[in-house]
C-alpha cells in the first residue's frame, strides 16, 4: 500500500532542484516529512510555514507572505487538506504546480454536492455538505445514505478506508479519524454522533447500527480490533479504548453512563442486550482475559469490572512470573448471568461467575462464584439469601407481574 508521505517525498526529490525546501503547516505530519527527507535524500527542511500567528516566530516558522516571489529560492511541501486560499497564495507568489510546489491534496478529478473523486482513487458518495474532509492515502470511500445531517465534523482519511454512513444520521462536531490503513467504519440509520470522535488503526472494523447515540465519546482503536455496537445503544461521556486484537460486542438496547472501558491485547468483551451501567464506571478487559455479561444486568453507579491484576507479581525463589503470562491471563474469565444487579461502588474481579438473576449489594467486592438468584454483599462477597428475584421496577408487588419471574431457576 502506497504511503502518502512516501509520496510526497518522491516528489520533493523530482522537483525541489537543490532548493531550500520548506514545509506548509508545523505540525506532526510536517515533522514526519522532514525526517524522512532527511533519513532517505539527506534533504533539511529550512524553515515552515503557518497561517498561525501564535506559531510564527521569524526564524523557524514564517508567514505565508514571506514566500512571495521567491521561487528560485524555495520549494514548497503542503500536506494539509486541500485549500484554494493555500493555492491562491502560492500562484500569486510565482509558484507553479509540480515545478514550485507540491500540494498532496490538490487533485481533485470531480467535486460537487453530491459527489467527489480525486486522483488518488479517492471518492465520496452522497451529499457531504458541511464536512471538512482530508484524504492523506490512495483508494478510499466514504458512502452517505440520504437525509444526513453533517455539522461541523471533520473526517481524516488514509488508505484504503471505508466509511458508510446510513440514511438519516446526523453528525455534529465529531470526528472520524483513520489514522492507519484498510479500515471499516459504519454508522447505522438513524443514529446520532455528537461531539464524539472515532480513532481507528490498521485492519480493525467498528460497526455501530441502527439507532444508537453517541455523545461527547471518544472511542481509540488500535489494529486488528472488531466492535460491534447493536441497535439503539446509548453512549454517553464515554473514554472507550480497544487494543490490538480485542473484540467487543454490545448488544441491543444498552447504556452506558460516563465512564472508562478498555479491552487489551487478545482480551474478550461480549454485553447482551438491555444492559445498563450508570456514572463513572471502569469496565477493563486485560490482557488475553474475557470479560461476559448476559443480558437485561444493571450495574450501579462507580461500579469497577476488571480481569487481571493490572501489574505483574513474581516468586522470588523461581523469579517466575505467577499471575499474569499468557497462558495464566487466558484462564482468567469474568462470567456474569442474565438479569443481575451490581449494587453502587461494587468491584468484580477476575475468576467471578454470578449466576442468573442474583443481587450484589452496594460496596462489595466478588471475586468467586455466587450462585442465580443470590442476594450476596461484603468483602469479600458471600451469599446472605437464596431464592431472591428482583425487579427493575420499585414498588412492585406482584412478582407475577414482571417478565423476569418466567426466568427464575431456583
Amino acid at each position: 500500500m502506497k504511503d502518502w508521505i512516501d509520496d510526497i517525498i518522491e516528489n520533493v526529490y523530482m522537483y525541489y532542484n537543490s532548493r531550500k525546501v520548506i514545509l506548509w503547516g508545523n505540525y506532526f505530519i510536517s515533522d514526519l516529512i522532514r525526517d524522512r527527507l532527511k533519513e532517505r535524500y539527506e534533504i533539511e527542511v529550512a524553515f515552515y510555514i503557518d497561517i498561525n500567528t501564535s506559531k510564527i516566530d521569524n526564524t523557524i516558522v514564517f508567514s505565508p507572505d514571506y514566500l512571495y516571489g521567491k521561487s528560485n529560492k524555495y520549494y514548497v511541501v503542503i500536506p494539509l487538506a486541500f485549500h484554494q486560499s493555500v493555492k491562491d497564495v502560492l500562484y500569486g507568489g510565482g509558484y507553479k504546480r509540480d515545478i514550485d510546489y507540491y500540494y498532496f491534496a490538490d487533485c481533485i478529478v470531480q467535486q460537487g454536492q453530491d459527489y467527489y473523486e480525486d486522483l488518488h482513487g479517492n471518492k465520496i458518495i452522497g451529499a457531504h455538505q458541511g464536512l471538512k474532509f482530508a484524504f492523506n492515502g490512495f483508494n478510499s470511500i466514504i458512502v452517505i445514505g440520504k437525509n444526513v445531517q453533517i455539522k461541523n465534523s471533520t473526517f481524516n482519511i488514509k488508505n484504503n478506508i471505508q466509511v458508510i454512513i446510513d440514511d438519516d444520521v446526523e453528525l455534529c462536531e465529531s470526528i472520524i479519524d483513520c489514522k492507519e490503513n484498510n479500515a471499516e467504519i459504519m454508522i447505522g440509520k438513524g443514529s446520532v454522533l455528537i461531539k464524539s470522535s472515532i480513532n481507528i488503526d490498521n485492519n480493525s472494523i467498528i460497526k455501530v447500527k441502527h439507532n444508537c447515540s453517541i455523545w461527547n465519546t471518544h472511542i481509540e482503536i488500535k489494529k486488528d480490533v472488531n466492535i460491534l455496537i447493536n441497535e439503539n445503544v446509548y453512549i454517553r461521556e464515554g473514554q472507550w479504548l480497544a487494543c490490538d486484537n480485542s473484540k467487543i460486542e454490545i448488544g441491543n438496547r444498552g447504556k452506558f453512563y460516563k465512564g472508562v472501558l478498555t479491552t487489551s491485547k487478545e482480551s474478550i468483551l461480549k454485553i447482551g442486550q438491555d444492559f445498563c451501567i450508570m456514572w463513572t464506571y471502569q469496565i477493563v478487559a486485560d490482557e488475553y482475559t474475557s470479560i461476559i455479561i448476559g443480558d437485561d444486568c444493571i450495574i450501579s453507579y462507580d461500579v469497577k469490572i476488571r480481569s487481571s491484576d493490572g501489574h505483574s507479581i513474581f516468586d522470588l525463589k523461581t523469579r517466575k512470573n505467577v499471575n499474569s503470562t499468557k497462558k495464566i491471563s487466558k484462564s482468567r474469565k469474568i462470567l456474569i448471568g442474565s438479569h443481575v444487579w451490581v449494587g453502587m461502588c461494587s468491584i468484580i474481579l477476575y475468576n467471578t461467575k454470578i449466576g442468573n438473576g442474583s443481587i450484589i449489594g452496594a460496596t462489595s467486592l466478588v471475586k468467586s462464584s455466587i450462585p442465580n438468584n443470590c442476594m450476596a454483599a461484603g468483602i469479600p462477597a458471600y451469599v446472605r439469601k437464596r431464592d431472591v428475584a428482583w425487579a427493575r421496577q420499585n414498588g412492585v408487588e406482584d412478582i407475577q407481574e414482571e417478565w423476569d419471574y418466567r426466568n427464575i431457576d431456583c
